[in-house]
């Protein structure tokens, strides 16, 4: 963490075998309280699984919260586990991305998995809210299992799953969400299908005069069945 003008370091964990497990509410977390950036948290390793365990980044000032990005061949989210980045209170700095991809950078992972876990960006202040990247051919949320990027009057984060063969999600929500700012885009593309169930796909702007963000679902097989799609604002935008 900073709490001055300089850059927090980065955070990286790298595992030798062929997992990393973080569980039994263990945090790993990065955070800013003033102009200095906070810093990115990293980790690479075949197989991670957070089990009601917390990796975070934030910001409470105008320094920006930092990234957190894990490369890994298979990811599991499960037991109310969190991957955050946030810009807490009246800061003005924006809040980091959360990218989940494959073991080599820039590259898929084979499966990504939330069973009542979460995936959030949020800036409650006047910062950007961050962008949320999940990048595997197989993505499964389940048991309330939720993607979410928030912002007050700052823009709010875009969440892209674009690289699913299949994208199955199950009494589960994907949403963003802006008070006064821009809304944040939502893209869903499956080169299979597309099966949402009991799920919550919105992208919202409560107020003020900007647009809202697009939702953009793409397969050749979409299944809607017991939630909802919304795209809305308040506003005048």
């Amino acid at each position: 963490s900073t709490t001055g003008a300089g850059n927090a370091g980065t955070i990286q964990i790298t595992t030798t075998g062929n997992s990393a497990t973080i569980s039994s509410g263990s945090v790993i977390t990065s955070s800013t309280t003033s102009t200095g950036n906070a810093g990115e948290i990293v980790v690479t390793t075949p197989s991670l699984t957070l089990d009601n365990g917390l990796i975070t980044t934030s910001t409470s000032g105008a320094g920006a919260a930092g990234s957190i990005l894990v490369n890994a061949t298979t990811i599991g989210v499960t037991g109310g586990g969190q991957l955050s980045s946030s810009s807490t209170g009246t800061a003005t700095g924006a809040a980091g991305t959360v990218t989940l991809e494959g073991l080599t950078p820039n590259t898929l992972a084979t499966s990504v998995t939330l069973t009542n876990g979460k995936l959030l960006t949020s800036a409650a202040g006047s910062g950007a809210g961050g962008n949320i990247v999940v990048r595997a051919p197989s993505v499964t949320l389940s048991e309330n299992a939720g993607i979410s990027a928030t912002s007050n009057s700052g823009n709010a984060g875009s969440l892209t799953l674009t690289d699913a063969a299949t994208l199955t999600s199950t009494n589960s929500s994907l949403t963003t969400e802006a008070t006064t700012g821009t809304g944040g885009s939502i893209a869903l593309n499956g080169t299979a299908a597309l099966d949402l169930t009991g799920t919550t796909v919105s992208a919202t702007v409560k107020g003020g005069s900007q647009p809202g963000g697009n939702i953009t679902l793409t397969a050749p097989t979409v299944t809607i069945a017991g939630g909802s799609v919304t795209a809305e604002t308040a506003g005048a935008g």
